[in-house]
């Protein structure tokens, strides 16, 4: 028997201005198991969909590039992107939004920090322990169905240029996976974008947009399978479940 997440109230997300501070060329970043660059961090990952991980989440990282210092952060909105490689659907497995499918209601889930996930040297995350939301919408395009929005914040924290931060954590826990068809399918998942706002910026800030590879990772398909990852396209967030720790 599958568990269900409770769903809430749906949230507004604002639309972020595009820039980076002084110019410089952030860059946003995602792997499994660590931060970027760490030694056990990995752009791709292989599952036996053998009932073996259940209960036991495979973690995605978020972190990303800050170029310059900057005055305190407030919040870190990230958008990701689960999608298929075109032309296929995406498979069952992925349709955890929808009623009645093998895995409905296994929606991954989101944390600002996870044991064993960055480091207060490095990949640190500015924002621990604070307030955060997720939430879940889904395209007409049957190749990307599944989009997610997690957003932490509230506490002001300076950040220091030249330094590599985490924005959180992802947990895709693939229980249910002998039940389902679609687990042993490659697929793609992108950081389509990264919303910074600060004290300076509020309600306004940057905007790091992916498409770098170290964006994006694979679900059982080898690195570098993904076509360019692409923005997230726009919709109507009040349609979509939301999340609230």
């Amino acid at each position: 028997m599958l568990r269900k997440h409770r769903l809430a109230v749906p949230i507004a997300i604002a639309s972020m201005s595009i820039g980076s501070p002084h110019g410089a060329e952030a860059q946003v970043y995602m792997s499994w198991n660590n931060c970027y660059g760490t030694v056990n961090a990995s752009q791709s990952l292989q599952y036996a969909c053998d009932g073996s991980r259940d209960g036991a989440p495979f973690r995605l990282a978020l972190s990303f590039d800050q170029p310059a210092s900057a005055e305190s952060l407030q919040s870190v909105t990230s958008t990701i992107e689960f999608r298929s490689i075109a032309p296929q659907v995406l498979p069952d497995y992925w349709r955890v939004y929808e009623a009645g499918t093998c895995r409905a209601g296994w929606f991954p889930t989101y944390a600002p920090t996870a044991a064993l996930v960055g480091s207060p040297v490095y990949c640190p995350n500015p924002l621990p322990g604070q307030t955060f939301a997720y939430q879940f919408a889904f395209s007409e395009d049957p190749t990307r169905l599944l989009s997610f929005q997690a957003s932490m914040g509230t506490t002001l924290v300076p950040l220091q240029g030249g330094k590599r931060y985490s924005a959180g954590v992802v947990s895709v826990d693939p229980v249910g996976d002998l039940d389902c068809t679609g687990c042993d399918q490659a697929i793609c998942i992108q950081v389509a974008f990264m919303d910074l706002i600060t004290t300076a910026t509020f309600p306004r800030g940057p905007r790091l947009h992916g498409g770098n590879p170290e964006s994006f990772v694979t679900w059982q398909g080898p690195p570098g399978i993904c076509p360019g990852a692409t923005t997230t396209r726009n919709r109507t967030w009040g349609t979509v479940k939301s999340l609230y720790r």
